[in-house]
């Protein structure tokens, strides 16, 4: 059966199909002129089950109990609208007006000689509203800096959001390596791009060098900065020191973690000299920031990571294993990603979570990360005998 939700001036398309004890329930938020709502939370009313709508404005709840009737819909600056399972429905959420000078601003928006115009997110009680604003210093007065990092995430619907909603206002999302969707994306207020130069849980695609030039141009014509994500491909795993340096671009950040530490608790950033003067001391502390001993296993694995040119094993020995990968194992569809980020994609009748766990009983640590795809991270000192082995 289908269903027609208009929501924040938004529409949403969702089908059910039941069964004895449970049902499916697929949706898709999208806004009045077609375009995909990013963020919007979902809810079986009576039930524990919540999702997010993804980056195509799509959710799915797999098992929702055979007696459950309403879904409770919600996205910032709306009232939230209790939605029937069954039958026909159109609701529209009305807009949720806030007076600033009864709410306390998370600012977003331009901050110029004092005066503050654009969106921002502000907290009236207990609830977290979207107003547009202009020239509102007094207002900013005091302004408390909202959570960002589960609204920066790559994959907006995921786990990291399911239960923490609403997001942070502000963030918007484009499909990877398209160029033209992130441009148009992008408007006056817009201050910054972010992305992964090699998307590890999204699928393992590495970033085209077209898209890499591309966006620093872009950023470079319309004063934002570009930031890199280098959490997971950073420090010799991609065949570089960092993987930005195999596109031969430079971002204005770049953060960084995991190989940072060799297994030690540690992140941090880099920024151009320009930027890093908007990092004054005590602006970006942290309870455990700069822990002396996780510094030193740090110094000591940067130290040994150069050293031993574990940046040039990895492109060498991605290689020979992505080759491999191609040529010996069998149902493959693709094997991409940069030194020792692999991923392998295959065919729809081979389940990822089984080879994951096939690997596993023969000692080999993999992941999956998506229906049909696995990803590994091998050690950076792998030698081909490793790769022969694996492979085997």
């Amino acid at each position: 059966m289908n269903k027609k939700l208009v929501l924040l001036g938004a529409t949403l398309l969702m089908t059910a199909a039941t069964a004895s004890a449970q049902k499916r329930v697929t949706g898709r938020v999208v806004d009045t002129d077609g375009e995909p709502i990013i963020g919007a939370t979902i809810r079986v009313a009576g039930h524990k089950a919540v999702t997010t709508t993804d980056n195509e404005g799509r959710f799915s709840f797999k098992d929702v109990p055979a007696s459950a009737q309403h879904l409770r819909v919600t996205y910032i600056g709306k009232e939230e609208q209790t939605v029937s399972i069954a039958g026909n429905v159109k609701v529209v959420l009305r807009d949720n007006d806030v007076a600033l000078d009864e709410a306390v601003v998370i600012g977003y928006g331009k901050a110029k000689k004092g005066d503050f115009t654009g969106s921002v997110a502000a907290v009236k009680g207990d609830q977290l509203q979207k107003v547009q604003v202009s020239n509102v210093t007094k207002a900013l007065e005091g302004v408390i800096p909202g959570l960002q990092t589960t609204s920066a995430t790559g994959q907006p619907g995921n786990g990291c959001q399911v239960g923490f909603g609403p997001m942070t206002y502000g963030f918007s999302y484009a499909p990877y390596n398209d160029l033209e969707a992130f441009k148009n994306a992008c408007t006056e207020n817009t201050i910054a791009i972010m992305i992964e130069p090699v998307q590890g849980e999204g699928g393992v695609h590495p970033a085209t060098q077209e898209f890499m030039t591309g966006l620093r141009k872009f950023c470079d014509e319309n004063g934002m900065l570009l930031l890199i994500d280098e959490v997971q491909s950073g420090w010799c795993r991609t065949g570089a020191v960092m993987s930005y340096m195999n596109y031969g671009i430079k971002p204005d950040i770049v953060s960084m973690a995991k190989a940072l530490g060799g297994g030690m608790p540690i992140g941090a950033i880099c920024a151009t000299e320009e930027v890093a003067k908007a990092f004054t001391p005590g602006s970006h502390g942290t309870t455990f920031g700069g822990h002396p001993v996780c510094c030193a296993a740090a110094l000591a694995e940067v130290n040994e990571l150069l050293d031993r040119d574990l940046a040039g094993n990895a492109k060498k020995m991605g290689a020979y294993f992505m080759d491999k990968l191609r040529k010996e194992v069998p149902h493959v569809v693709d094997v991409r990603g940069q030194g020792l980020l692999v991923g392998v994609e295959f065919e729809d009748t081979i389940s990822g979570v089984d080879v994951k766990h096939a690997c596993l009983d023969r000692h080999l640590l993999i992941t999956a990360i998506g229906a049909h795809i696995i990803r590994m991270i091998p050690p950076l000192i792998i030698t081909e005998e490793d790769c022969d082995k694996a492979v085997a």
